[in-house]
């Protein structure tokens, strides 16, 4: 019902202004002049609205490429849920040609994914590719995507009263702990590092 939620909230929106990943598991998009995070770690998949994010490195597999290309400077057509499925449709211009493309962000658990589509649901390209060999359901490039069989979900429905607020606090409990992690991380190495700098300083022969 959350998924629903933010459905309804992007069907506001008239343009996808960039499409980009900016981390391993995390894609942006930006609508109008609101920023969407899709998380898509595997068994621990949300989204999260206008949080402050930075830029881990620029990525460049096939499907960067393609999320970019495709989405970037967009026009938003639809939106819509199915159980704990989001799909955006879109219609870019590519050299003068109109074309219709999906990206839809299935948080399923073990097969949580983004999976980029083209208006005949054929994969064009995905954040994971799933072969024959483990799964049924196979998502490749040129591959027409067979749907999900539909699972009865039980969940407890909750007052929201701000669904931005929400998913930032959402954000804050996961990643608060793994960031000052990175963080504690980092200052030990930093540590060690000067400690070194200082022991080779005193052991420099004296001027004089």
């Amino acid at each position: 019902f959350v998924l629903a939620k933010i459905a309804k909230r992007l069907k506001t929106y008239k343009f996808i202004k960039k499409a980009f990943r900016v981390d391993e598991n995390l894609i942006l998009l930006e609508f109008d002049n609101d920023r969407f995070y899709f998380d898509l770690t595997k068994g621990s998949g949300d989204i999260y609205i206008n949080i402050d994010y930075p830029l881990s490195r620029k990525f460049q597999a096939p499907f960067d490429i393609v999320l970019e290309k495709k989405f970037t400077k967009s026009k938003l057509i639809d939106v819509f849920t199915k159980e704990r499925i989001l799909t955006i449709v879109a219609k870019n211009q590519n050299r003068f040609k109109e074309e219709i493309v999906k990206i839809r962000f299935e948080f399923t658990g073990r097969y949580t994914n983004a999976i980029i589509l083209d208006e005949n649901d054929i994969v064009i390209e995905s954040l994971r590719h799933i072969s024959e060999n483990i799964s049924s359901r196979i998502v490749k490039p040129g591959e027409k995507l067979k749907e999900l069989e539909s699972v009865e979900i039980k969940e407890k429905v909750f007052e929201i009263d701000d669904l931005e607020e929400y998913t930032k606090e959402l954000f804050n409990k996961k990643y608060g702990s793994r960031l000052k992690q990175k963080k504690d991380s980092l200052i030990k190495k930093i540590d060690k590092k000067i400690k070194e700098i200082k022991y080779k300083i005193k052991k420099l022969d004296n001027e004089e």
